[in-house]
């Protein structure tokens, strides 16, 4: 619904405005509904540096007739399944719109895998800035979704941490610090993937080799 891109439009503008944020380095992560929000609202010209699109409900952005989607449990697996009910030249219009780079993280076995992989494939064939990976993960939303313990410390596990230092990487690339990117640990909640001292490893920004 267009408040909800009003309202996210709204907090990025507001975090922007804070003393100890840098505005030209603001970047957003949404699963789910929020991937589609920040498809849509990206497609209005919302102004951040990069996102990460994960899972994204992309039925609304990609022109799908409401009557194929609201039944209790649609099933889009794959991008064959889901074509013959979009609307490519509508997606394609907004598609245009969007400027920010993007991440699609994806699920192989998700329900509606066939729109997240048809939103990242129309976003390449519009010629926009776009990474990708996908996993087999039995939670949707694994990128953020990570389990804890009783004392609050987080254990995602091995898919999650190599997605999740993905994203990292991901986001130093467009939107990190001169020089190099982030570390799984380096700013994370305590007890959260922090990998041991001899297993962490620098990573270097494209261009930086």
């Amino acid at each position: 619904p267009p408040l909800e891109i009003d309202d996210l439009a709204a907090i990025v503008e507001y975090v922007k405005r804070l003393p100890y944020v840098d505005a030209s380095r603001v970047g957003l992560c949404g699963n789910s509904h929020a991937g589609g929000m920040i498809l849509r609202a990206g497609a209005q010209g919302l102004d951040v540096r990069a996102a990460i699109v994960s899972e994204p409900d992309a039925s609304e952005f990609l022109g799908l007739k409401e009557e194929y989607f609201a039944v209790d449990e649609p099933l889009f697996r794959t991008v064959e399944s889901a074509a013959p009910y979009h609307d490519k030249k509508t997606a394609m219009e907004r598609l245009r719109g969007i400027k920010l780079p993007m991440f699609f993280l994806n699920r192989d076995r998700d329900e509606l895998q066939g729109l997240f992989e048809t939103a990242y494939e129309w976003a390449r064939e519009a010629g926009k800035t776009v990474e990708h990976a996908t996993y087999d993960h039995p939670v949707h939303g694994y990128i953020v979704r990570v389990q804890r313990d009783e004392k609050g410390v987080y254990h995602p596990d091995e898919i999650q941490l190599k997605a999740i230092q993905q994203a990292l990487d991901f986001f130093a690339k467009y939107m990190g610090p001169s020089g190099g990117g982030l570390l799984l640990g380096q700013g994370s909640p305590p007890g959260f993937g922090n990998p041991r001292p001899d297993n962490r490893r620098q990573h270097k920004r494209p261009g930086g080799q």
